[in-house]
Formats: structure tokens, C-alpha cells, sequence
């Protein structure tokens, strides 16, 4: 059985307890038990999560604590990852191409889905991008494999990049804003990858890596992001710490 892991604070007693929500919702297009979905957005009272290897995207109505899918949305075939990442605007939820050459958007008002192609912006193939986060109108796409990051206008539905200069394959992972700033989380990179998206500017902030770097390739650093204030924490992937 699928499960969701919640983390729920209790009124009254000040304690704090780990539950799990049902997420056994199958779809037609559910090839694998695993890697299922891969990013979230939240909109009101319900979270959308991102069809990594599913045919159909999650929603999770935190009222009802119940998990249902809005899908599928291509024809059956074999797993491969579709998304990753997700940022909302409006009542409109969009998800991070990875393997897809296009942006996934759902309409939350009429349950459909489109997209938005990114091969004229020349960004095509696999492992693209590995996050999403929202600056106004544009949501920002974190450069995993890209030597980019991509940016979607909402409001236009175009897409179009920012360049950046790091090295290496696996850039980042996961992506965070405060403000308009958006913060990329350093998955084999040594540094934080930072872009002020009013002047659309990049820059890094210098990371030490530990004396065993990467456990010997087995995985990156840092894996996602969460604003608290003007602070972005960062999930620690195979790092003993989580840096801010």
C-alpha cells in the first residue's frame, strides 16, 4: 500500500506525532511502485504533486485527508520520468520538465491538462530540471542536467532560459524563493546556486564539501528547499547536515 508521510501537530498537548495518509489511488498508467510522484504545489487547501513516473498527477485534500488522481494524461507505455517539480499560480499548478520536453499545466478549476513545449527555447532530452519555485508571474526551473535554468511566463505561456556558468553533470536539486530571490540547492555542486530574478542575474555561494565527497558517487548533497522567514533550509540528500 502506497502512503503518504504527514507530520501533524496536535492542538492541546504540545507534541508532535508522524502519520501516514492512504495514497493507494491507482490509475491506468501506474507502471511502477516506485518512483511515483516528485514534487508538490500547494493551492488552498489541496497539494498537487508532480507525476514523476505516473500518468496522473496526486492531489491530496487536507481537509478530507484523502489522496485521489487527476489523470492520466498520455498514452500508456513503459515507466520513464516525466516531471519533476511543481509551482502554482493562480489556480493553475505547473510541473518541471524532466524527461518531457514540455511544461505539464494543470487547471485546477476544470481538472485539465496542457502543456507548454520548451524545444523552441532549444532545451530538449533528458534529466532537465529538478525543481520549481514562483516569482510572480514566472516560475523557475532548477537546472539538474541543463546548463540553464528555465523560466516559464505565466502569463504569455512562453519559455525561455538564463544561462549559467557551473560545472559538472548534476548541478541542482530543488528550488526555494524569498522574495526575488530563488535559491537551488547544490546536489554535486560546490556551492549554492542563486538568481535575483528582477535582474535575472546568477550567482554561487561557496559551499565546503565534506572529506568524503559524494560517498563515492552514490548520490548528491542537497535535495529540496523550505523558506522560513530569510532563511531557505535545504533537505540534506546524502549530506550528515542541512544548511541554511
Amino acid at each position: 500500500m502506497v502512503m503518504l508521510g504527514i507530520v501533524l501537530c496536535t492542538s492541546g498537548a504540545p507534541r508532535t506525532s508522524f502519520c501516514t495518509i492512504d495514497a493507494a489511488a491507482r490509475t491506468a498508467g501506474q507502471m511502477k511502485k516506485r518512483e511515483k510522484w516528485a514534487g508538490e504545489a500547494t493551492v488552498g487547501t489541496k497539494i498537487y504533486f508532480a507525476p514523476l513516473v505516473q500518468a496522473a498527477v496526486g492531489v491530496l485534500d487536507t481537509e478530507t485527508a484523502t489522496f485521489s488522481t487527476i489523470g492520466p494524461h498520455e498514452p500508456i507505455g513503459p515507466p520513464r520520468s516525466r516531471y519533476m517539480g511543481a509551482a502554482a499560480v493562480g489556480t493553475k499548478v505547473f510541473f518541471g520538465p524532466h524527461n518531457e520536453d514540455n511544461v505539464g499545466v494543470l487547471d485546477i478549476t476544470s481538472s485539465t491538462f496542457s502543456t507548454i513545449g520548451t524545444a523552441a527555447a532549444d532545451v530538449v532530452g533528458n534529466r532537465k530540471y529538478s525543481g520549481a519555485a514562483t516569482v510572480h508571474d514566472k516560475i523557475y526551473f532548477t537546472p539538474f542536467r541543463q546548463d540553464n535554468i528555465g523560466v516559464l511566463d505565466t502569463t504569455r505561456s512562453t519559455f525561455s532560459t538564463i544561462s549559467i556558468t557551473v560545472s559538472g553533470t548534476q548541478k541542482y536539486y530543488g528550488a526555494a524563493a524569498v522574495g526575488s530571490t530563488v535559491v537551488f540547492p547544490p546536489f554535486t555542486q560546490d556551492n549554492v546556486g542563486v538568481l535575483d530574478a528582477t535582474t535575472g542575474e546568477f550567482s554561487t555561494i561557496p559551499m565546503a564539501k565534506e572529506p568524503d565527497a559524494l560517498f563515492g558517487g552514490l548520490g548528491g548533497w542537497y535535495a529540496g528547499a523550505a523558506v522560513l522567514g530569510t532563511k531557505v533550509y535545504m533537505a540534506p540528500y546524502s549530506a550528515d547536515n542541512g544548511p541554511r
